[in-house]
């Protein structure tokens, strides 16, 4: 899984990821309306979204399982519509997560996705949207924590299609104790999407030893008229904030774990679901 659209940097072995995986029986659900799932087992399933003509759905997905699962999730956004998509890891688990999605959007229709990894355990996650109508528009927004050897490995792939159509990839990470990510993001402007935009960014702190963290933004391109632009700040904690904050009377951890926070909580904020929020600053609770 997790195959980059034009296979690059081959001695490195970063082209897609391969994984031990036993899948299930896959649960498949068939949505057209709002929906909350607590993935409180483990278990495989599917999820087929319709958006219809003028309509906009959410759909929340919160894991609490306690060893592996695989979610694939499989949309169609109608036209002037609008999907979001939230994913947010609380599961005590040592095993892994594998998420997949894929979503194609129409004229004028939306598509947000918001991923929120603050737990333990191996995160795989494959996004691929397709912006096939003029103006569509895609919004993906993660924050990650990885600790204590865990694995995480990202991908996200843009594919313009439709003309003035645009994309904005952010996201926010820590990593500590031995943790590792690979974290890909590929905007690709396709023939005829003129008019079209596209922006990518990632911002990493490093917090320890041993960490392991691997970036590639890579934008492709066969229109002319586009406007594409990625970058990458990666580094220690900023020496002036920490001082900063400490002057304001906050000891040195206690400002470690206020940047750490604030890394999640403007995405947050946008989800709007108290629950969610407050199982996710406990988990950065417990680690920071």
């Amino acid at each position: 899984m997790n195959r980059m659209p034009v296979r690059t940097f081959n001695r490195l072995k970063m082209n897609e990821s391969r994984l031990e995986y036993a899948q299930g029986d896959v649960r498949e659900l068939n949505i057209e309306e709002s929906l909350r799932l607590d993935y409180n087992r483990d278990e495989d399933i599917r999820i087929n979204v319709k958006v219809r003509d003028g309509e906009e759905l959410s759909l929340i997905v919160n894991f609490t399982f306690k060893g592996s699962a695989g979610l694939e999730i499989n949309g169609k956004v109608g036209r002037g519509s609008a999907l979001t998509v939230i994913e947010a890891d609380n599961a005590a688990r040592t095993g892994k997560l594998i998420s997949r999605v894929h979503v194609s959007v129409s004229d004028e229709g939306d598509f947000k996705h918001i991923q929120l990894y603050p737990a333990r355990g191996d995160v795989y996650t494959d996004c691929i949207v397709d912006l096939e109508g003029k103006g569509s528009s895609f919004d993906a927004g993660m924050a990650y924590l990885g600790r204590g050897g865990q694995i995480l490995d990202i991908n996200h792939v843009a594919t313009h299609y439709g003309k003035k159509s645009r994309s904005h990839i952010h996201a926010d990470g820590v990593l500590m104790d031995r943790a590792s990510k690979l974290f890909k993001g590929t905007i690709d402007f396709k023939t005829g999407c003129a008019g079209s935009k596209g922006q990518e960014q990632e911002k990493v702190l490093l917090l320890g030893d041993e960490i392991i963290n691997r970036s590639i933004p890579v934008i492709l391109c066969t229109e002319e008229d586009v406007e594409g632009s990625h970058g990458a700040a990666i580094g220690s904690m900023d020496e002036e904030m920490l001082l900063y904050l400490q002057s304001r009377g906050l000891s040195e951890d206690d400002a470690r774990r206020m940047v750490i926070k604030g890394m999640f909580g403007r995405l947050l904020d946008e989800i709007n679901d108290e629950e969610i929020s407050e199982m996710t600053v406990k988990q950065l609770a417990e680690v920071v």
